[in-house]
């Protein structure tokens, strides 16, 4: 014998179609999160799509990583030239090899996204 469904009562109805999303007010998920979920479902490029669009038409959202980490490889290698300065100036002020071998270390690897650069500007030209 099949059983009977008894209605759902309208106010219990009407709180399942209100259902508030995941970037509604009130449920404790930013709007970033709401991003976030969103690219992890749709990639990363539709993620930064969706974010721009939103920022057009004018809701407020968080600026993605790509927006808030611009930064040239001239300016790198220019932050590891400081870390090299700050080195100089930890070994003699300390009399320590240490501070040294680390403002050596970070003016390194500060150096290799403006080399990575050159080198794919030289390889695109001998390319033609």
């Amino acid at each position: 014998m099949r059983r009977r469904r008894l209605p759902i009562s309208k106010p219990r109805a009407q709180a399942r179609l209100a259902r508030p999303g995941p970037h509604a007010a009130g449920t404790g998920v930013t709007e970033c999160m709401a991003l976030w979920r969103w690219g992890l479902k749709h990639g990363a490029m539709a993620a930064e799509d969706h974010a721009k669009s939103a920022r057009r038409v004018g809701f407020s959202v968080l600026p993605t990583h790509a927006d808030a980490m611009k930064t040239t490889p001239l300016q790198t290698y220019f932050l590891g030239q400081g870390a090299i300065l700050l080195g100089a100036w930890g070994m003699d002020t300390f009399a320590s090899m240490w501070p040294m071998a680390l403002g050596a270390s970070a003016g390194m690897m500060c150096t290799a996204p403006l080399v990575r650069q050159l080198l794919g500007r030289w390889r695109a030209r001998r390319a033609r």
